[in-house]
């Protein structure tokens, strides 16, 4: 999933693993890169492709949601 506002943030979570949240920037040469931001400290049982909302692209208020399988 992607998150443009507040400089762009992609998410990713690999079955079984932690949520990744990855924020855009650049380099010292300009060049455009992604570095870690942060990561889940728990697992997720969840699969698919994480989604991301918010209050009106107002800074603050992303969610990202991931869907879990039905026991």
């Amino acid at each position: 999933a992607s998150y443009p506002a507040e400089g762009g943030y992609i998410y990713f979570c690999p079955t079984g693993s932690v949520l990744y949240a990855y924020k855009f920037g650049k380099d010292a040469t300009g060049k455009p890169v992604f570095t870690l931001a942060g990561k889940s400290a728990l697992a997720m049982a969840g699969e698919g492709i994480p989604v991301v909302t918010s209050l009106n692209g107002q800074a603050g208020t992303a969610i990202v949601c991931l869907r879990f399988p039905l026991l």
